[in-house]
């Protein structure tokens, strides 16, 4: 009885097992999702293609030549893209929307991109692509990348996937995604993932299903076409698509210089005399920026003159100052000063001290200094061009008439003196003579 109960159990078994082993044999695969390296896929080379774990973005922070660098704070935000079905007779590839977090790496310890004005600047070059206007050789930049990590995101199936990068950090003057002066700004970029299949055999003749990360393409913008399937570069909708890669993203800070000069007028007006300009600038929001003064077109040092005021003489004019400052600056006549790079937003007011002479406006009666025209108001707000303000003071003297009289008057009456003096001896002769 208990043999045959025995015989019974280990035939029952045999039985699962043999029916157990076709169904581990064509069980369904299933991706490692740990990705390879060294391994799989050939790279043409001998070798094997590796998974590219990471892809970089570069930034360009660009400004005019005499601007200095500002201290400016950027980030980043990855989202998914949007998904898109794949069209087998139109050519395109499905797009997946992306998963996991990517991680946005900015350095070491630093939750952000930061640009100070201790960094290094590069001047312009024939790279025309990352500047601001069209002009060569009056503009500078400093570059900085971000390393975007996907160490940490899990891929489950070869495909493209699609994630959004967005651009943030509110810093005064500076326009985030600068494409060009007539162009809305673009602060997003669209990165396609590729994720391809790298299964291989191993030593001892199994199958090894993985993925790798083969490559990465960015756009600028949010797109929302599928790319092409075989690169078809005759297709317009691909074409238009490809024009739009990039792996940067530039921001413009836009600055603006202000000038302010003296022009000197009438027959009484002392051309040598230091009058006193009183400047004030407010709304700096980096309470820690330093701002140029240019002299090169005035006088470093007050000298003395006899019209000059005497508290005048000795002092100098500033030739930097931190931000939001109220400054006091000394012109004569056909000199002006250049406070540089003004951030887009800071406003100004430009006074002076006429004494006796009598002081009008540029934006009223503009003038020229050698090529330099000034017709700006003397208060106003930085925005888009470059200000050039200053007065003119004017000092005429008028001579009164009636009591002064001109050379001829005192010529004609002498000779009437004389002539009349020379007839009265003539006459006075004829009557002696007739005695």
């Amino acid at each position: 009885m208990n043999t045959r109960i025995f015989a019974g159990i280990a035939s029952l078994a045999m039985v699962a097992a043999i029916a157990a082993a076709p169904l581990s044999a064509s069980a369904a695969k299933k991706y490692n999702t740990d990705r390879q390296n060294g391994q799989g896929l050939s790279d043409g080379k001998g070798g094997t293609v590796a998974s590219v774990e990471s892809t970089t973005l570069d930034k360009y922070l660009v400004m005019k030549n005499s601007a200095k660098v500002p201290n400016a704070s950027f980030g980043f935000e990855i989202t998914a893209g949007t998904a898109i079905p794949a069209d087998v007779e139109a050519g395109k590839l499905g797009v997946l929307a992306g998963v996991g977090t990517p991680v946005v790496k900015y350095g070491e310890e630093a939750t952000s991109l930061d640009f100070s004005a201790s960094d290094a600047t590069t001047p312009e070059d024939e790279s025309a692509a990352v500047f601001a206007t069209a002009a060569k050789g009056d503009e500078k930049y400093v570059k900085k990348s971000v390393e975007i990590d996907f160490r940490g995101v899990t891929f489950t199936e070869p495909g493209v996937y699609r994630y959004i990068i967005t651009e943030t950090g509110d810093n005064q003057g500076i326009i985030n995604g600068f494409t060009g002066a007539d162009s809305e700004a673009v602060n997003t970029r669209t990165l396609d993932v590729y994720v391809e299949d790298s299964s291989y055999i191993a030593e001892d003749g199994t199958e090894v299903n993985k993925l790798i990360i083969a490559d990465y393409v960015m756009y600028a913008g949010v797109i929302d076409k599928a790319p092409d399937a075989k690169g078809n570069e005759e297709d317009e909708e691909f074409y238009a698509i490809d024009a739009l890669k990039t792996d940067s993203i530039t921001n413009l800070y836009e600055t603006q210089d202000l000038s302010f000069g003296k022009k000197v007028t009438g027959n009484q007006g002392s051309k040598d005399k230091y009058f006193k300009f009183t400047v004030k600038l407010e709304g700096v929001e980096d309470t820690t920026a330093v701002f140029t003064v240019n002299l090169n077109n005035a006088d470093g040092t007050v000298t003395s003159t006899d019209a000059t005021v005497s508290g005048y003489v000795g002092t100098d004019n500033p030739t930097a100052f931190a931000a939001n400052a109220t400054l006091e600056f000394y012109l004569q006549d056909s000199q002006y000063i250049t406070i540089e790079g003004l951030p887009k937003g800071v406003t100004y007011t430009v006074t002076e001290d006429a004494e006796d002479y009598t002081a009008t406006t540029a934006d009223s009666t503009p003038f020229s200094i050698g090529s330099v025209n000034f017709g700006d108001a003397t208060t106003g707000t930085i925005a888009a061009a470059d200000i050039k303000t200053g007065f003119v003071n004017d000092r005429t003297g008028w001579i009164p008439t009636g009591v002064l009289v001109t050379v001829a008057g005192p010529a004609v009456a002498g000779l009437l003196l004389i002539a009349g003096i020379g007839a009265l001896v003539i006459k006075n002769r004829r009557e002696e003579e007739e005695d």
